[in-house]
């Protein structure tokens, strides 16, 4: 135990710990949701490449313009209160992209269109996120938790699209979006804590 608690000092901070293991999950479903919506565009247009480049399009183009403006919007607002307004605004995404997936009436234009409003969200979420932290773990441990933060999104990148795999022929896309949506409950869930 002494060995772990000088290796992860970040998470013997409550507060850390919980956004961090939130995150975790939330990221592990938006990276299931990203599998997702490319099987689905991809067998929506009958195989049609092209789509697959706007699907990617229209994520990059919301994370190189508003990245600046989420950084200037977290310093000047409650962070907590923009973390909220982010994740659940996500959460009704994926919510609505497995309802229109269920009911047969998604098409094309909608992953586009919630990808591109997903992406949004994360370019403010993200500097919200990065500048909390600092006010989470004291200065000792902000190198660790600046860590432990980073291996949320690459552990995530490498748990996600496999899980999304196994179950993608099995459940579905319109679960894979659901589990997503559940999945950003786990953030705002530690935000209220």
């Amino acid at each position: 135990t002494s060995a772990r608690r000088a290796r992860y000092p970040a998470l013997h901070h409550r507060n850390f710990t919980l956004i961090w293991s939130g995150m975790l999950v939330s990221n592990m479903g938006t990276w299931m949701q990203n599998v997702a919506q490319s099987w689905l565009i991809y067998k929506l247009t009958g195989n049609n490449l092209l789509y697959l480049g706007w699907l990617g399009l229209s994520f990059a183009i919301p994370m190189i313009v508003a990245p600046p403006l989420g950084g200037a919007l977290a310093d000047r607002v409650d962070r907590i209160r923009l973390l909220y307004v982010t994740q659940t605004c996500s959460l009704l995404l994926a919510a609505a992209l497995a309802l229109l997936t269920w009911s047969g009436a998604i098409r094309p234009a909608h992953i586009l269109v919630t990808t591109f409003l997903g992406a949004l969200l994360l370019a403010f979420d993200n500097p919200a996120r990065q500048s909390l932290i600092p006010e989470l773990v004291p200065r000792a441990d902000l190198l660790n938790a600046l860590s432990l933060n980073s291996a949320t999104y690459t552990g995530a990148a490498l748990v996600g699209p496999a899980l999304a795999g196994l179950l993608l022929d099995t459940v579905g896309a319109g679960w894979l979006f659901m589990l997503n949506a559940a999945s950003f409950l786990a953030v705002i869930g530690a935000l209220l804590a």
